[in-house]
């Protein structure tokens, strides 16, 4: 199944939700949701980990993370965020 990236994109926005919520609630679908999130998120290098971390998971913006991470500009950190869902979308597709 092909994923888009607008789909990886919302899933990482929901991951901090759903794992709060399973922490303290333990419904099954939410830990398959976060467990399918951790499984991708993990194919990651450090550098896109940092990034997803801080721009989808802790909700910053883009400025923010360009600062904290050392990106020329915010051109470059919106870059980073297309290519990874990219990679993302490929890793998913041929598992």
């Amino acid at each position: 199944m092909k994923w888009k990236e607008k789909d990886i994109e919302c899933l990482f926005q929901l991951y901090s939700s759903c794992k709060r919520n399973y922490e303290a609630s333990n419904i099954q679908w939410l830990g398959c949701l976060v467990k399918f999130v951790e499984s991708y998120f993990n194919q990651l290098e450090m550098d896109e980990k940092e990034l997803v971390e801080l721009y989808y998971f802790q909700d910053h913006s883009l400025k923010y993370v360009t600062i904290c991470l050392g990106y020329a500009n915010h051109s470059s950190t919106s870059r980073k965020c297309k290519s990874i869902l990219k990679k993302i979308s490929r890793y998913l597709y041929e598992k």
